[in-house]
């Protein structure tokens, strides 16, 4: 794809994503009213980007069920004696697709498992089965069922214990194209005698436990992707929290990065920018919104390229991009730059400084 192509792509994402934010990212706001409801010392709460507030089942998180998510009555599947157990933590990210960070930011997509308790066969089998699930895409897009999904299951001995597997195809409509949800699962267990425990679907996909160990992966495709995206927990369990701090002539920035399953991957794994904070010309912003904050990692996650845009466009800037070179030497050269609400590079910031 040329770099043009993705450009046009990425701006009609992010189109859809400051509309649904309010008119400030259209050339509605006065110069150098950033008007960002943030703090940007640093010091406030770790928070996360907050969403519906809707109820959610056994407690629910601080962003909640979005309005188009199905009931966990929707739930297809037979009369199975075992349970899957989604909590209020089911929630997953595609990540660091794309070969800028202007793609990345287009290349973007949620998606939640409705909270509940759901029975599963575990004895190998075919079935018609379905978790309740609904997908978020940029611009604030969701989704609706589109049908029943496919379940296979397969048992086979494993040392003293078994080894299961569950995988998962479901049917989701959205934004005008259909979609295919993938989860899959592989149980193993130490003893045949200690059963089979429940499948927990949480912000943790590998899990070490007494009985045994679990891994579990998600997937999301539609016919044009080249390939599946992988969907990993917008807020991990298993993260290694990174940040990087510039600053430049007119202001400073930092940002905030979680890295999922850090050890096992030495730094290497797809990483979660979950918020983007500083000062530009005097005004504060402080972004945590997962569809305006684009990322492309560099090596290790130590460092990589930022791209945060604003609620409110501060003077003529839309956003601000940062490129910062690996702390063991890979990655881009370091530079940062406003960007305007087209992503097009509008200024170089001068007098960059950065570091950890």
């Amino acid at each position: 794809m040329q770099a043009s192509t993705r450009l046009q792509i990425a701006s009609l994402a992010l189109a859809a994503v400051l509309a649904s934010a309010g008119p400030g990212c259209q050339g509605g706001s006065e110069p150098g009213d950033g008007g960002q409801d943030a703090e940007a010392d640093g010091q406030g709460e770790d928070g996360r980007d907050e969403g519906s507030g809707a109820d959610v089942p056994d407690g629910g998180d601080a962003e909640g069920l979005w309005p188009w998510c199905p009931d966990p009555s929707a739930y297809v599947g037979g009369g199975w004696d075992h349970l899957a157990r989604v909590d209020d933590q089911a929630l997953y990210c595609v990540l660091n697709q794309g070969a800028t960070v202007e793609e990345d930011l287009a290349l973007k997509a949620r998606l939640r498992l409705v909270p509940g308790a759901y029975p599963l066969p575990r004895e190998g089998l075919e079935a018609a089965c379905l978790l309740p699930a609904c997908l978020e895409l940029p611009g604030g897009v969701g989704s609706e069922l589109a049908g029943e999904g496919w379940l296979a299951v397969a048992v086979e001995p494993s040392g003293q214990g078994q080894h299961l597997t569950w995988q998962l195809a479901e049917p989701l409509q959205a934004g005008g194209r259909p979609w295919s949800v993938e989860i899959s699962a592989s149980m193993y267990t130490y003893s045949a005698a200690a059963g089979v425990p429940e499948l927990v679907l949480s912000n943790r996909l590998t899990r070490y436990e007494a009985w045994g160990e679990l891994y579990t992966s998600l997937r999301l495709t539609h016919a044009e992707l080249p390939y599946p995206w992988q969907l990993l927990p917008c807020r991990p369990d298993t993260e290694s929290h990174r940040q990087d701090r510039a600053t430049f002539d007119r202001g400073w920035m930092e940002v905030w990065h979680d890295v999922v399953d850090d050890v096992p991957s030495g730094g290497g794994a797809p990483a979660v920018l979950a918020r983007g904070f500083g000062e530009l010309d005097g005004v504060a912003f402080d972004q945590r919104d997962y569809f305006k904050l684009g990322h492309l990692i560099a090596h290790h996650n130590w460092g990589g390229t930022f791209l945060v845009m604003l609620d409110t466009p501060i003077g003529q800037a839309c956003g601000l991009k940062l490129a910062i070179p690996s702390l063991d030497g890979g990655g881009p050269d370091p530079a940062a730059w406003t960007v305007g609400c087209d992503l097009a590079p509008l200024e170089e910031l001068t007098g960059l400084v950065t570091g950890p």
